[in-house]
């Protein structure tokens, strides 16, 4: 991970080469590496170039401002170690084989500087050790921190000498950090995991592999304190051993983090624990303003570090511990990255990201802070489904949801040509801790940026049994039905908090010992404006996984069981309306012969269509129901005392193996025959509809006139993962669109099942995940590629490849990157030198260094911006309606203020008047939703 505070962008590399890199509202672009290697580092230098070091020992540079690979070059060893610095063009390299080597990021060649083997140098005697950790010192840039694995050496560059080395000694009796009594008895030295600056220098911090963290002042190398996490003084001998305290994490991150007072400072560790029954999470130790280090003896820095002002642990998810982190400054990009962080985003051992304010330590929970595609691996997503909602009805919803400050406001979306569609697609997604989310589906098209969240947690006041295995979502309705771990069904529906009166749900209340089938749970909620209100929770009695499920727009929710049970609820209540086992149901194989369901079959697919059954002259509401054995049931879902009830009318055999999807079509006019209000409204009419179910498995494909005619069959085809029938043109010729599992997209007639088309998908998907691909009726399809990435495709497109797409814009280049923190004035009055950049530079560069590429870019791009600003000030003031004198000074004042707020205005007013549209719609939309629902 990497995080530039100027531009505020948050980049991600990724296991096969390639590397995400985030900004505001959705701003994503990817970059590649030539081959599709393991990224193990990852910085951003000068906020505009992107360095990326792989498993192949190949450094990559790319300039973000052009999106463009600018070099690349292979190291002769390992790569162990690397480190950069905001305002310097070098990347310090720490091999494996002890050295230290430096790369020109902006020239993109190897620089002739070459730190040998330090460790060796100091202590030849030692076996050699790679480059653990490499530090720059945050206010002497000729001054860099080199871990070994037995020492920390501080070398001067300028003068090409060890200034010291620090070797954490542990004597005989001392406990340090690994208090096993079968070592404490013996004299060591705890190898190093890291070694930091001090946020102003004056001091540094070595972490250890047996838990201890050393604190040393940097100007002599005296050791200042040893502690853990829970103890102090680790390195002084004691009259009596420590208690064992059982099985410990190792330190696996740690940083050193200041306020907006460098000398304000605190500690971050993950790991490092010691102490029986810990939460493996991220503990900060808070120690306040520094003492002054000129008046301050050794003794005194050592009782700061040894009492800090509190200490805090920061929770992180169960089972899952903290493989490393990354702050999240405000604006400064130097002192390590760590000044005035007001966040931090922590990678955990899953592959999932959790992202924590800091010091608060609280979790992040409005994933609207954050671009979409985070939302997959926080937490990690079970489930996923996507249905069509009407456009006004979406963004009204959305408009529902308060705004949250983003994290990253960096880049500028790119301007793209939008589909003109009344539908848009709501994708749903549920999540491992029991989160549900709404989004608008497809990327390149948001209108908004905000994001439905629900709390499965919050509603059944549990943390377990929480991860969403099914979801079904009805548009029309705007009803949500999610299948927990544990087989229990929580629904949910927009509406308005304000409207519920809790009184009138107590008459419902439950004081007995057994759980309820069916359980109101209405009165759950604190919402208090509109949202997604908690309605009925249906409890799993038969403790028998849930196989699957559909929530109609009709406003019934069926369930099928391992079991064979079929449940149907009337959501109007809520009432069971139907509930009974597809084994005590028989099949018709022939007009004599009957046969009984095998007592394994199970339902695997379900279905609500309107249309008319065998020779009926009038229409009814069927509910199908295919089955692990190839079987199709049909049932009519009649009125009854009220309300609805469900008869059972036939079955019959469909295909060989187990039935994956029922779609019900329209075999006169072509369209889907699937339920909807407005064909229900119209049944007391008579409506009739001649319709057809076409009935899908693995590896063939049925169409059916229910009760008993079949209309055709194909076979020959590849297996299937995912089907749906799509409009080839928009309300025209619908075709069935089936996915193989080997990433072909097959085009079907209907009802003639003659293959129309067949091309494959332009990416590489996960065989594993396929098969939860959704097919749209307007012809999107979400191809589910594998477990954290889904695309967006259109079967009729105009082969536009996402290659063709306009790039997000990344690099501004009026942001300019502060001063980098030089030493004090103290330190110069006593002989210290002021050493800069430049210096380096010059020793590092040599005296035939080129040019720097960068700064003639850089200079070029802002002359352009201020050309581009002052025109844009003087058209402005010649239309000012002001006389010859106020008209000329106001288009200087106009210039000047505009000159003033250059970096404002570059990074908002490329958006600016879509932010006007979006409050706009939100205001007409809002108002448009609550008049048609309430």
């Amino acid at each position: 991970m990497a995080f530039d505070p100027v531009q505020s962008l948050f980049a991600v590399g990724s296991e096969n080469g390639f590397i995400r890199v985030f900004g505001q509202h959705n701003v994503d672009v990817e970059f590649a590496l030539k081959k599709p290697t393991l990224i193990e580092y990852l910085r951003i230098v000068k906020s505009v170039y992107l360095v990326a070091v792989d498993a192949a020992r190949t450094i990559t540079i790319f300039n973000m401002d052009t999106r463009e690979e600018i070099s690349s070059h292979v190291l002769y060893s390992n790569v162990s170690a690397v480190a950069s610095d905001p305002a310097m063009d070098w990347l310090f390299v720490g091999l494996e084989n002890g050295q230290v080597v430096v790369y020109d990021i902006d020239r993109g060649v190897m620089s002739n500087f070459r730190i040998d083997n330090l460790q060796k140098s100091l202590m030849d005697k030692l076996r050699l050790s790679p480059v653990i950790h490499i530090a720059i010192h945050p206010r002497d840039p000729t001054i860099i921190l080199v871990c070994y694995t037995e020492t920390a050496i501080v070398f001067n560059l300028i003068k090409q000498e060890i200034v010291f080395g620090l070797r954490y000694e542990v004597p005989a009796g001392a406990p340090g950090g690994d208090t096993d009594p079968m070592i404490i008895g013996q004299y060591r030295y705890p190898p190093l995991l890291k070694a930091l600056w001090h946020p102003n220098g004056h001091h540094i911090l070595t972490a250890h592999f047996d838990g201890s963290i050393v604190f040393w002042d940097a100007t002599e190398g005296n050791l200042l304190h040893a502690r853990t996490l829970i103890d102090t003084d680790v390195n002084i001998p004691r009259k009596s051993n420590a208690p064992t305290y059982g099985q410990y994490s190792i330190i696996s991150d740690i940083s050193w983090n200041s306020t907006q007072n460098p000398e304000d400072v605190s500690i971050l560790v993950a790991g490092g624990h010691r102490f029986e029954g810990a939460a493996p999470g991220l503990t900060m130790l808070d120690f306040g303003v520094t003492p002054t280090v000129a008046m301050t003896s050794y003794q005194a820095m050592g009782d700061f570090y040894r009492n800090p002002k509190r200490q805090r642990i920061f929770p992180i998810p169960d089972n899952t511990e903290v493989v490393d982190f990354i702050m999240i400054p405000r604006d400064n990009p130097y002192y390590a990255g760590c000044y005035n962080p007001h966040a931090l985003i922590a990678f955990l051992n899953t592959g999932e990201f959790t992202s924590i304010t800091y010091p608060e330590g609280l979790p992040v929970t409005s994933i609207g802070s954050f671009p979409s595609a985070f939302s997959w691996i926080q937490p990690y997503i079970t489930a996923i489904t996507a249905t069509p909602v009407p456009r006004i009805q979406l963004l009204g919803m959305l408009g529902a949801v308060s705004s949250s400050e983003p994290f990253f406001i960096g880049g500028a979306p790119a301007r793209r040509n939008l589909r003109k569609f009344d539908l848009r697609n709501a994708l749903c997604n549920g999540h491992l801790d029991g989160t549900i989310r709404i989004w608008d589906a497809s990327h390149g098209e948001l209108e908004t940026a905000k994001v439905f969240e629900i709390s499965v947690s919050e509603t059944l006041r549990r943390h377990t049994n929480l991860a969403i295995k099914k979801i079904s979502f009805s548009g029309a309705l705007t009803s949500i039905a999610s299948v927990l771990e544990n087989g229990d069904i929580i629904v949910y529906k927009f509406g308005n908090g304000k409207k519920l009166d809790p009184s009138r749900f107590i008459e419902n209340l439950d004081l007995s010992d057994q759980v309820p089938q069916l359980q109101d749970i209405r009165s759950r909620t604190n919402l208090q404006k509109d949202g997604f209100l908690p309605m009925f929770l249906l409890n799993n009695i038969y403790q028998s996984e849930v196989t699957c499920m559909v929530n109609s727009d009709l406003g019934f929710l069926a369930v099928g069981y391992r079991n064979g049970q079929v449940v149907v609820v009337d959501q109007r209540g809520p009432a069971i309306i139907y509930s009974d086992s597809i084994s005590n149901l028989t099949v018709k194989k022939s007009a004599f012969k009957k046969k009984t369901v095998g007592s394994s079959e199970y339902p695997t697919a379900l279905e609500f269509g309107i249309y008319a059954l065998g020779d009926d002259k009038y229409s009814s509401i069927v509910f199908s129901v295919g089955s692990s054995g190839g079987n199709v049931f049909a049932f009519r879902v009649l009125p009854s005392n009220g309300g609805f009830g469900v008869q059972y009318d036939s079955s019959m055999p469909a295909t060989t193996g187990p039935v994956d999807k029922l779609i019900p079509i329209n075999l006169v006019k072509g369209t889907p025959a699937i339920g909807r209000v407005q064909e229900m409204e119209q049944l007391a009419q008579g409506i009739l509809i001649t319709g057809g179910l076409i009935v899908v498995s693995s590896t063939e494909i049925r169409i059916l006139k229910q009760p008993k005619h079949k209309l055709s069959h194909r076979t020959e085809i590849e297996p299937i993962a995912a089907s749906g029938v799509s409009f080839l043109r928009e309300n025209d010729t619908l075709v069935l669109t089936c996915i193989s599992k080997s990433g072909n997209v097959h085009y079907f007639g209907l009802p003639s099942l003659k293959e129309i088309y067949v091309q494959k998908l332009p990416f590489w998907t996960n065989s594993e995940y396929i098969g939860e691909s959704i097919i749209l009726p307007n012809g999107d399809i979400i191809v589910r590629q594998d477990k954290i990435t889904a695309a967006l495709i259109n079967i009729w497109g105009k082969g536009i490849q996402q290659s063709d797409i306009p790039s997000d814009i990344l690099y501004d280049a009026m942001k300019v990157i502060p001063p980098r923190p030089t030493i004090s004035t103290i330190q110069w009055l006593k002989g210290r030198p002021a050493a800069t950049v430049a210096d380096v530079d010059e020793l590092l560069g040599g005296p035939r260094r080129p040019p720097s590429k960068f700064m003639i870019e850089q200079e070029q791009a802002q002359n352009e911006q201020r050309r581009l600003v002052e025109q844009k000030a003087r058209r402005q003031a010649r239309t000012n309606s002001y006389n010859t004198s106020s008209y000329g000074g106001g288009m200087m004042n106009s210039i000047s203020n505009t000159f003033d707020s250059l970096e404002e205005s570059t990074s908002q007013y490329l958006n600016s008047l879509n932010e006007t549209v979006k409050d706009s719609q939100n205001s007409m939309l809002k108002s448009a939703l609550k008049n048609k629902f309430f």
